[in-house]
């Protein structure tokens, strides 16, 4: 299974499939691999190593999600739709970035409960940001 270069987590992905520009789509992660415990603390290990602040991890997430050059698809095959505003919408429009900050503040906190359900649209565009982001370093020195 391969591991993420930042934080040496496993990163779960399913098999990949060439785009027409012959990059490999991104599977969205089906709501139940999103709320694994260990997955969401993975990902809040994740977000803590981006050397950046709270309030930018929305702009990396956007940055990193619409510059992605190959397909982003559900399970089934369709195409995952994300439209200018959902980063935001998915926050809530979230001006003082609390819950990026208490996301990150967890990081090293076992969860003891399974993740809320209402936090999956986050968990998936945190996720998605997350596995493009490995796989761009990755294509960088690789």
């Amino acid at each position: 299974m391969p591991l993420c270069p930042k934080c040496n987590h496993v990163i779960l992905w399913t098999s990949l499939e060439a785009a027409n520009d012959n990059v490999a789509a991104i599977y969205v992660l089906r709501d139940h691999e999103l709320q694994r415990r260990e997955y969401v603390q993975s990902l809040a290990r994740y977000v803590v190593s981006l050397p950046i602040s709270s309030r930018e991890v929305p702009n990396w997430m956007a940055d990193t999600i619409y510059q992605f050059g190959g397909a982003i698809l559900w399970p089934d095959e369709r195409p995952f739709e994300i439209g200018d505003t959902d980063i935001d919408d998915v926050f809530n429009s979230d001006g003082s970035f609390r819950w990026i900050r208490d996301f990150r503040n967890r990081a090293q906190l076992s969860l003891k409960q399974i993740p809320q359900t209402r936090l999956i649209p986050r968990y998936r565009l945190i996720d998605l940001s997350m596995r493009i982001d490995i796989r761009n370093h990755q294509q960088k020195t690789g």
